[in-house]
C-alpha cells in the first residue's frame, strides 16, 4: 500500500521540446537585439547633446575669459578634425584651451561665418556664427553666439 501512495504522490515530469527552447531563445535573440539598437541610439544623442553642451560652456567661459582678463579671445574650429581650439588672439602660441568631440562620435558640421570667433575684451564677438554639431545617428545641435557674444543652444 505505501509503495502505491508514492506513485500517487509525483507529480507528472514534463520537459521542454526542443521547437520550444528554440522559438523562445529567438524571442529573447530578438528583444535583445532590439534594445541594443534603441540604447545606441539614446547613447548617440546623449552624446551629442553632452558635447553640444560642453561647446556652449567653452563659448561663454571664453567670453567670460575675454572680460575679465581685457583680452581678445579666439575659437578656432577644426571641422575635419572635430576639434576646438582656444586662444589669446593677440598672443602667437597662446592656447589656454583645446577640446575634442571626435571620441564622442559628434562631428562640427559647419561654422557659418568663417572657421573662428573673436571674442572682444568688451564680451563682444566680431561676427555673429551659427556652429552645427552632428552625432552618428544624424541628429544635429546648433549653437548661436551672436554679436552681443551671447551663446545659445538649439
Amino acid at each position: 500500500m505505501e509503495g502505491s501512495q508514492n506513485v500517487a504522490r509525483r507529480m507528472p515530469e514534463q520537459g521542454a521540446s526542443l521547437t520550444e527552447i528554440i522559438v523562445v531563445t529567438g524571442l529573447m535573440a530578438l528583444m535583445a537585439a532590439l534594445g541594443a539598437e534603441g540604447l545606441g541610439a539614446m547613447l548617440a544623442r546623449s552624446q551629442g547633446r553632452a558635447a553640444a553642451t560642453e561647446l556652449a560652456g567653452e563659448l561663454r567661459a571664453a567670453r567670460t575669459h575675454a572680460m575679465l582678463r581685457r583680452e581678445r579671445l579666439r575659437v578656432l574650429f577644426d571641422a575635419e578634425n572635430s576639434a576646438v581650439r582656444i586662444e589669446r588672439a593677440d598672443e602667437p602660441g597662446g592656447l589656454l584651451r583645446s577640446l575634442s568631440f571626435r571620441d564622442k562620435g559628434v562631428t562640427i558640421e559647419a561654422v557659418s561665418n568663417g572657421p573662428s570667433i573673436l571674442f572682444h575684451a568688451s564680451g563682444r564677438a566680431a561676427t555673429p556664427t551659427a556652429i552645427t554639431l552632428q552625432n552618428r545617428k544624424g541628429e544635429r545641435w546648433r549653437l548661436t553666439v551672436t554679436i552681443t557674444g551671447r551663446v545659445t543652444m538649439q
